[in-house]
């Protein structure tokens, strides 16, 4: 197995069994084949021991073994993706109160990660950091800045493991508004129009756990508006249309609704056969 065969399968296995893709660390040290791969493994490592897991102590102790691997250069990027990557954890863990020493994009990074991690774990402190990270944001980024994108996917996380609590209190749908809109906006910086449409897409599904529909209508409007731009595939339209019919059910707009559903089985059909087992349920939802 090659190393991108490694990152790949345990990138689709991670969800599943966390755990599993864990006790195979040794493994995918083994298979390193050269130095560039190592930020690779360290984000995904730090992803599985921290969101998943919360097992920051042994996350940090698989990060610094990463130095060991003969490929491993100490004068390269992938020390500084190692050291970020075991401060992030040490934040998350309560294993870390100051971050002096790193630069402001280092620490933004590393706070973002950070409460990526307690995303579904502890929403207050993810909070803290969160808006601790976008604070230092303040002071201004510039285009290339890599904590562009790490705010923009804290954003996404965050969001996400938010829409999905059962409950929410007052402060928590704050927060997860917050982080959907800091999600469309750094993409719009860090990304291309898929990663801007897509966070569109988050925004409409994040108002619509807000009881707000009349903005997660605009939203999906604007999603597919994106995708009509670029001349999107049918999987991003079809996603488009299926929050615009939720969206307009919730405001209460049966024709809109049914508008909506309409032009989600037109795109349906023009769904790879790979593609079609990720819509089928959704599709099979609105049409209930």
């Amino acid at each position: 197995m090659s190393f991108s065969d490694f990152l790949n399968k345990s990138w689709n296995d991670h969800a599943k069994d966390a755990s599993a893709v864990a006790a195979r660390w040794p493994e995918g040290i083994s298979l390193l084949e050269k130095n560039e791969q190592i930020p690779s493994f360290a984000n995904l490592i730090t992803h599985v021991m921290g969101e998943h897991l919360g097992e920051w102590s042994k996350g940090i102790e698989t990060l610094n073994q990463l130095r060991s691997a003969s490929v491993f250069d100490p004068a390269s990027e992938s020390e500084g993706a190692i050291q970020r990557s075991v401060a992030s954890l040490e934040v998350a863990g309560g294993l870390r109160q100051s971050l002096e020493g790193y630069s402001t994009s280092e620490q933004i990074r590393i706070l973002a990660v950070a409460a990526s991690a307690l995303s579904e774990k502890d929403a207050k402190r993810a909070q803290e950091l969160f808006r601790s990270a976008l604070s230092k944001a303040g002071s201004g980024l510039t285009k290339e800045d890599p904590a562009n994108r790490s705010l923009a996917i804290t954003g996404n996380n965050l969001a996400c493991a938010l829409e999905e609590k059962s409950s929410r209190s007052a402060a928590e749908t704050e927060l997860m508004i917050m982080a959907a809109q800091t999600g469309r906006h750094f993409w719009a910086v860090a990304g291309g129009w898929l990663e801007t449409e897509r966070a569109e897409y988050r925004l409409s599904q994040t108002y619509l756990k807000a009881a707000q529909p009349e903005l997660a209508v605009s939203h999906a409007k604007k999603c597919l508006e994106i995708c009509s731009q670029n001349k999107a595939g049918a999987l991003e339209v079809f996603f488009g249309y299926e929050t615009l019919a939720l969206a307009e059910k919730s405001a209460g707009n049966t024709a809109g609704f049914n508008l909506a559903v309409q032009n989600a089985e037109q795109a349906f059909t023009q769904l790879t056969d790979d593609e079609k087992p990720w819509c089928e349920a959704s599709l099979k939802k609105l049409k209930d």
